[in-house]
C-alpha cells in the first residue's frame, strides 16, 4: 500500500492534485504515522481535499479514528500472543 492509493481513497478523483494532497499527507503522517491506517481509513465520505483533516472537526474525526485503530491492533496482538 502507497501513500497514492490512501489519496485515492480519500479524495474525489477529479479533486486530487498530486503535490497538495501529498504534502498534506506527509504532514498529517507525522502526527499519524502509519501507512496502513491511512489506506483502511473510511471516513464514510470523500474529501475535495486532505486539508479537510487539519480543520476542527476533521481533526476530532481523525483523532477518533487512530484512536479506533490503535485499539484495533492492540486486540488483534492480544489474539496472536
Amino acid at each position: 500500500m502507497t501513500k497514492q492509493t490512501a489519496i485515492s481513497k480519500l479524495v474525489y478523483r477529479e479533486r486530487i492534485v498530486w503535490p497538495r494532497e501529498m504534502k498534506l499527507l506527509n504532514e498529517l503522517m507525522k502526527e499519524y504515522p502509519e501507512i496502513h491506517f491511512w489506506n483502511n481509513l473510511d471516513l464514510g465520505f470523500q474529501l475535495n481535499s486532505l486539508a479537510w483533516l487539519k480543520t476542527e472537526k476533521g481533526q476530532e474525526t481523525i483523532q477518533s479514528k487512530y484512536n479506533s485503530w490503535i485499539e484495533y491492533k492492540k486486540r488483534i496482538a492480544e489474539k496472536i500472543s
